[in-house]
């Protein structure tokens, strides 16, 4: 087995036995590099929560970085460091979202999603694949709701 391969093994060992304390070795070696503030503690990250705070989304404390439910340490406001009442748990997809846009930019991007949500003529194939997946969640959501009540 290649040092790379033993290495990725031990990673995933490590995530599996303690999630939080790999998630703050990875986000206190990307502090360093990046030259920020960095003196958070599991307690300040703990607990972990089953869903990202920001879309709802089951977190994966497992995956790689780069897979949307990966759970991630988000700098509530990114002026600061990782420092203690400035950081929770959130997917990686929120945590890039908000990466470098401001409350502005995100209001802006909101509206002209809402505009174009109410037309059919979007050209946007990714917007259309959205619209779609909005429409099937609020009827599963309807559905739970209906099951909840007792109606089938």
């Amino acid at each position: 087995m290649s040092n790379i391969t033993q290495h990725l093994k031990n990673e995933r060992l490590r995530r599996e036995h303690n999630p939080a304390k790999s998630m703050l070795e990875r986000s206190r070696k990307g502090a360093k590099k990046r030259g920020i503030e960095f003196s958070i503690v599991e307690a300040d990250i703990s607990p972990l929560p089953e869903h990202c705070p920001v879309l709802g989304i089951k977190l994966n404390y497992l995956a790689e970085r780069g897979d949307p439910a990966a759970a991630s340490i988000d700098r509530i406001d990114n002026a600061l460091g990782y420092i203690q009442n400035n950081v929770m748990v959130v997917s990686y997809r929120a945590n890039t979202l908000k990466s470098n846009a401001t409350v502005e930019e995100m209001e802006r991007v909101l509206s002209y999603m809402a505009e174009h949500a109410r037309r059919d003529d979007c050209p946007d194939p990714a917007w259309n694949n959205t619209k779609r997946m909005l429409r099937v969640e609020a009827r599963l959501e309807r559905r739970k709701f209906s099951a909840s009540r007792g109606a089938v």
